[in-house]
């Protein structure tokens, strides 16, 4: 998988396309279950109606076809069926002859290979998918996180300097942590402008820092994280959107409509405006209550 999402860094188009300057075909993969195409319709018709310039079709699994038998914003269906592998070079052929522009892979959570190698097989010079994702696994395992091993990734940047938490204590709890759970890995991540602090905390508590060029390849690492420790920051959002356990830190005033939705968490305030007040002890307490609390699936 990791190779393949090299394959397709390395061939993709540098620039941006620019939908309204002319026609463009658009490939969408969902070729899994009922559910998932019955969700995703709402975004297929965003991506469709964004501009009169995008023609859109889809490529569907034999079982979640039929929802877009009557969606006028689809034009083609082609059938991706797991059951008749000696049909893909057919299916690949068709898929690079239809000249796409862009295919979108939005099963990240779910990556696939055969979706990956027919993503290569199009020939679109524009590729939206699990590149970041991939490059995020291997970072996983550079820290030794090796399949079914827990994995906390801990962001140390929140943009603000009242947001920032002692660096000390961001080392004691991972050395707390790591006593305490042998068994888990831990990344450090922080933002381009904190990388110095970012290296200094990782190397003092002994874990390796993730280097991140930009947001997409932090949210790619909190996707394949299973915990969560952030000051109040966009990396909170992405936990959530994620459905990762996080751990989340606050400055006084913050409204409990910006802790994290639909998701497990443990939110901690400050009594001031600046989370340098923020103790040690209830941040391990709030991490070490949600390891506990939550059951960890590999």
């Amino acid at each position: 998988m990791r190779a393949l999402a090299a394959l397709a860094r390395a061939d993709r188009a540098g620039d941006k396309p620019n939908w309204g300057a002319r026609p463009h075909r658009v490939l969408f993969l969902r070729q899994d279950r009922i559910g998932d195409m019955i969700v995703s319709t709402g975004l297929l018709r965003a991506i469709a109606s964004a501009y009169p310039t995008i023609s859109l079709d889809v490529l569907a699994s034999p079982a979640n076809a039929p929802i877009l038998r009557e969606e006028p914003h689809i034009r083609t269906v082609h059938i991706l069926d797991k059951r008749r592998p000696w049909a893909y070079p057919a299916l690949a052929g068709r898929l690079r002859r239809a000249r796409y522009d862009a295919v979108i892979d939005c099963m990240v959570t779910a990556p696939s290979r055969t979706a990956m190698m027919l993503m290569l097989a199009a020939g679109a010079p524009h590729r939206i998918g699990i590149s970041e994702r991939a490059a995020a696994e291997q970072a996983w395992s550079s820290a030794g996180a090796a399949a079914g091993t827990r994995r906390l990734l801990v962001n140390v940047s929140a943009g603000r300097v009242d947001r920032e938490w002692p660096h000390e204590h961001f080392v004691a709890v991972l050395h707390k942590l790591r006593t305490d759970h042998p068994e888990m890995r831990a990344l450090v991540i922080g933002s381009p402008a904190e990388a110095e602090r970012s290296q200094a905390i990782a190397s003092q508590a002994g874990v390796q820092v993730a280097p991140t060029a930009g947001i997409r390849q932090a949210v790619a690492l909190v996707a394949v994280s299973h915990l969560v420790l952030t000051p109040d920051t966009s990396i909170a959002h992405a936990a959530a959107a994620f459905r990762k356990p996080a751990v989340v830190m606050y400055t006084s005033g913050v409204a409990e409509w910006w802790h994290p939705y639909g998701s497990p968490y443990r939110a901690l305030a400050t009594a001031d405006a600046t989370l340098a007040s923020l103790p040690l002890e209830p941040v391990l307490a709030a991490m070490q209550d949600l390891l506990h609390a939550e059951p960890f699936t590999p």
